[in-house]
């Protein structure tokens, strides 16, 4: 089980999407190379919001995401739920103190928010 408080302290890629979506699809490379900049205080979270959840498993098997997939059972806890999701692919980006920076909806270039992100969290190191 995955809460948000235990990633308190890095920058959060919060993306939901769904393994049938093609656009959440063409995010897949982008979500990769910000999963391999987690040596730089990067958390990746894909929130799947798939119904059929053999189907989601068969999928992030064959795609060998390295980042983590949480199932969204929409549930009384359900993330998409507590986001007021609306549609999908959309990226929040959470500060290391878990308040939501970014939001991108759709295809989006979220890298350089991401950059910024941490290089805020940088300086205020200091």
């Amino acid at each position: 089980r995955h809460t948000l408080k235990q990633y308190r302290g890095k920058v959060v890629v919060l993306h939901f999407w769904a393994s049938w979506c093609q656009y959440c699809r063409g995010e897949i490379p982008k979500l990769i190379e910000m999963h391999h900049g987690s040596e730089q205080g990067v958390t990746v979270l894909a929130v799947s919001v798939d119904r059929d959840l053999s189907q989601l498993q068969a999928f992030v098997e064959q795609a060998a995401h390295p980042y983590v997939v949480i199932p969204d059972a929409h549930g009384e806890s359900s993330l998409a739920r507590a986001y007021d999701l609306r549609g999908i692919p959309v990226t929040y980006l959470l500060d290391p103190d878990g308040r939501i920076a970014y939001r991108f909806f759709g295809s989006a270039d979220f890298l350089g928010a991401v950059q910024h992100l941490l290089a805020r969290a940088d300086a205020s190191d200091t």
